[in-house]
């Protein structure tokens, strides 16, 4: 029996977006999601169980169901690549590979859509993306000839590098930031297998919050007036990421004796691009 556990550290992580929905891209390089905090393959097998009259009380058989496949990543983002794939592409499917080197095996994830992508800018920390994808099936080894791909050396984004803006004015005194799409996607199945046949897009929504220091009443009613504005992101290397029509949905201004007084405000907004 071997005695090499499997560490963190060590493995690698890689996307390609699939030219026919749940066929992994082969003989081919694999692309850089970003700095990898956390990648985690979850099966649901959602067995059924069958109960009858003149039987026990337990379950007579337990058969199983339709089986739902996830993937929930958390990086720091390296270049505005992947998100421009995310949140651009909401049809789009992905492989995503993920090799453990030390004991020469691998998970790929295929069919994969997204179905919510949070990024969160705070004070003192780089930029976070985490996101949760559905996808159809997944496999215990890589697809043929794949290369995984190598950190690019490049610095994550972080909060010193990084501006909002409300419209073409920026935000000063920002805390933090955070947005969040939600692709409401349809797990469909079919008689004869347990994956899903395909997981269609449908409607999409985007929300997010701003935490900004409360220091006079004129910032506070720019910030809190019930008016559509472009509520931008921006990457600090010419890239950024824009809520359309926002509007500001509620706000918090909590005063406690051992506590600065920030502002948080809550908006929706009507699309999202990335640029």
């Amino acid at each position: 029996m071997s005695s090499v556990i499997a560490v963190g550290y060590k493995a690698k992580v890689g996307y390609a977006t699939e030219t026919t929905y749940g066929v992994s891209p082969t003989s081919t390089s694999y692309s850089w999601l970003g700095a990898t905090q956390n990648i985690t393959v979850r099966g649901e097998l959602n067995p059924v169980a069958v109960y009858e009259i003149g039987n026990i009380r337990f379950p007579s058989y337990i058969v199983q169901g339709q089986r739902a496949i996830s993937v929930d990543a958390t990086f720091y983002p390296q270049d505005y690549t992947v998100l421009n794939q995310f949140i651009s592409n909401p049809d789009a499917s992905y492989s995503i590979a993920t090799q453990f080197p030390d004991i020469s095996q691998a998970i790929t994830v295929f069919g994969a859509k997204v179905e919510t992508i949070r990024i969160r800018g705070t004070t003192g920390e780089p930029l976070e993306v985490s996101c949760t994808l559905q996808a159809q099936n997944f496999s215990y080894s890589l697809p043929t000839g794949v290369t995984m791909p190598s950190d690019p050396s490049k610095t994550p984004y972080y909060f010193a590098t990084i501006s909002v803006k409300k419209d073409t004015v920026v935000v000063p005194k920002v805390l933090e930031f955070s947005m969040e799409l939600r692709n409401r996607l349809e797990r469909v199945y079919k008689f004869g297998q347990f994956w899903v046949r395909a997981i269609p897009t449908l409607t999409a929504s985007i929300e997010g919050s701003m935490r900004v220091t409360f220091e006079n009443l004129d910032e506070y009613n720019q910030l809190t007036a019930f008016s559509a504005s472009t509520l931008t992101l921006d990457l600090g290397d010419g890239h950024s990421v824009s809520v359309n029509n926002a509007i500001f949905s509620s706000i918090e201004k909590p005063v406690r004796p051992d506590e600065l007084i920030a502002l948080t405000v809550n908006f929706q907004g009507r699309g999202v691009t990335v640029s």
